[in-house]
C-alpha cells in the first residue's frame, strides 16, 4: 500500500506526515512527487508527502493535472484542508508574499474530484483531537498504531524517525493561527472564497 498526503501548503501536510511515524509503516521523510512515490519499490506500507507541484496542492496546468489524476488509483489519497484565512496568514508570516488563489484552486479541485480522495483531514481536528484523527486513519486503512498521537511531541519515540531532516523532527503543536481575523488581499473574489470556505465547513469571511 502507498499513501499520498496532499493539500495546499501551510495546511498541515507535514504534521500529518509526522503522524504516520506512529504507525507500522515507512515514511518518506522529504517531499516527493506522486510519480516518485509510485516509482519506489516497497513491499509494505509506504507514505509520502506531496512536493509543491502536486494535485490538490497547487495551480497545475490541465495536462499535468490530468496526468497526476490518472495515477491516483495507484495510491491511497489523504487530503489535508485548513481554513483559508489561516493559510493566508501563515504564508504571509513565513514568506511575505503568496498567491491566495493557490488555496482556492487546491480546494476547488478537491471539491470537483472528491471521489478520488480516500480520506480528508482537517488541520483543526489534527490540532484539537489528534488521537481521534489517528484512530480514524488507523481504522479506515487498517494500520497498526505503534504509539499514541495524543501527547505530541511525545507521541513518537525518537527511534521511529528515519531521517535527520529538521522538518520532521519533534516540534510542539500550537493553535496560534487558528481562526484569527484576516484581510483578503489582491482582489480575490470574496464570494468564491466564501463558497469554498463553506464547502470545507468554515465560517464565511466578513470584511
Amino acid at each position: 500500500m502507498k499513501i499520498f498526503i496532499t493539500g495546499c501548503a501551510k495546511s498541515g501536510t507535514t504534521l500529518l506526515a509526522r503522524l504516520f511515524n506512529a504507525f507500522d509503516c515507512q515514511v518518506v521523510n522529504e517531499e516527493i512527487s506522486l510519480e516518485g512515490l509510485i516509482g519506489i519499490e516497497h513491499n509494505g506500507i509506504l507514505v509520502g508527502k506531496r512536493s509543491e507541484y502536486s494535485i490538490f496542492s497547487q495551480i497545475l496546468n490541465r495536462k499535468d493535472f490530468v496526468k497526476q489524476k490518472n495515477l491516483l488509483d495507484k495510491v491511497i489519497v489523504i487530503n489535508v484542508v485548513r481554513n483559508g484565512g489561516d493559510v493566508f496568514e501563515s504564508f504571509e508570516a513565513s514568506w511575505g508574499v503568496w498567491n491566495p488563489m493557490i488555496w482556492c484552486t487546491a480546494i476547488n479541485e478537491a471539491r470537483v474530484n472528491d471521489n478520488l480522495i480516500d480520506i480528508t483531514v482537517k488541520y483543526e481536528d489534527l490540532i484539537a483531537t489528534p488521537d481521534v484523527v489517528q484512530e480514524m486513519i488507523a481504522e479506515t486503512l487498517g494500520l497498526k498504531i505503534l504509539c499514541d498521537f495524543t501527547y505530541y511531541p511525545l507521541f513518537v519515540p525518537e527511534h521511529c524517525f528515519k531521517s535527520n531532516n529538521e522538518r520532521y523532527l519533534l516540534q510542539e503543536i500550537h493553535n496560534a493561527r487558528i481562526g484569527k481575523p484576516f484581510k483578503l488581499k489582491r482582489g480575490i473574489d470574496i464570494d468564491y472564497f466564501n463558497e469554498l470556505m463553506e464547502y470545507c465547513g468554515y465560517d464565511k469571511h466578513t470584511s
